[in-house]
């Protein structure tokens, strides 16, 4: 079914196709495309664009520093509930070594 789906609005207006971009917003919202709350998602996505173009493009190097946008906080946070959440529940329970020969140690 991919195929047959639209292109999201951000990768439309980023490639400069901003006309199509808005016109896939207002297809979400339901309204017409120049209807306020469409204009006002399309100037979000054009800022933030913006924004990204004069910050640079991203390293890898990035999330695991504490820069000025707490980018490692950012993935500690991330990655902490979802690490938590596998030794806090079922698997913690069920868990048993296995060594091979058929018995669990």
């Amino acid at each position: 079914m991919v195929p047959f789906l639209p292109e999201s609005p951000r990768y439309l207006i980023s490639r400069g196709k901003i006309d199509e971009g808005t016109h896939i917003l207002a297809r979400l919202y339901g309204v017409e495309d120049d209807d306020a709350q469409v204009v006002t998602e399309r100037d979000k996505i054009l800022e933030t664009l913006i924004s990204e173009k004069e910050t640079g493009e991203a390293t890898w190097k990035e999330l695991f520093t504490q820069g000025p946008q707490k980018n490692f906080h950012r993935v500690l946070l991330g990655i902490g509930p979802l690490f938590m959440n596998q030794w806090s529940g079922i698997n913690t329970i069920t868990y048993e070594p296995y060594t091979g020969n058929g018995k669990a140690d």
